[in-house]
């Protein structure tokens, strides 16, 4: 309601449809971890290095929250069809519709990056990204990773980590994320991407913002 609210308003929504983040664990040079206070998940995350966003897709919108879009409008031919089914209300918002170029597959950018054995791929909808900071996913990773971090074999020279069969289970990593994006599209208050999103569109907009919440999660691995 309160993203209709927003619309109903002038507004026009923030982020693409989906994007994708890779994400790299960089271990801190030396493996000694001083006294702390922090929790026993903090401790180990410290020791084994912060999570990092190294490759971004970045936004393909015609205007705030009018994010490329794969459509079909029905033709003029089709109308009868859909008058005899009932949707005349779809006739009448495709009539109303200003004439313009429809987004295709060939539309979408493309990316190139160099990976590494134990990066992580993060694919998500806009109810993710427009909820959640990269920051605040990486700080997820952080604790929800650190379980099984015993599991991981030794650093590489490179410093990276290689995941195994007995790695965290991207499922677990994809879930936490996503709860995370649901707890915080029902915050008021908080400072979220889309609520900057609004600011620097020249809208009034606080708090989180509830769509559509989706993560797929992936192991970047040689085998």
């Amino acid at each position: 309601e309160r993203r209709r609210g927003f619309l109903r308003r002038g507004g026009r929504g923030g982020g693409p449809p989906a994007s994708l983040r890779l994400l790299r664990r960089r271990r801190p040079p030396g493996r000694e971890l001083v006294g702390s206070l922090a929790a026993p998940e903090a401790a180990a995350a410290a020791q084994e290095g912060r999570w990092e966003v190294v490759g971004c897709t970045a936004e393909q919108l015609h205007g705030f929250n009018q994010p490329f879009q794969l459509s079909k409008l029905p033709l003029p031919a089709d109308f009868p069809k859909l008058y005899a089914e009932g949707k005349a209300a779809l006739v009448q918002a495709v009539k109303r519709c200003r004439p313009r170029k429809l987004d295709v597959p060939s539309d979408a950018d493309l990316y190139s990056w160099d990976v590494q054995e134990g990066d992580l791929v993060i694919l998500g909808s806009d109810g993710v990204f427009d909820n959640l900071h990269d920051s605040e996913i990486c700080d997820i990773l952080d604790v929800a990773a650190a379980a099984d971090v015993d599991h991981l074999p030794p650093p590489t020279l490179d410093g990276a980590r290689r995941p195994t069969a007995a790695a965290t289970d991207p499922v677990r990593l994809a879930a936490a994320i996503a709860e995370a994006a649901a707890q915080r599209s029902e915050d008021k208050f908080a400072d979220t991407p889309f609520g900057q999103y609004a600011r620097e569109a020249g809208f009034e907009y606080a708090g989180g913002i509830q769509d559509d919440i989706t993560v797929v999660a992936a192991w970047i691995t040689s085998r």
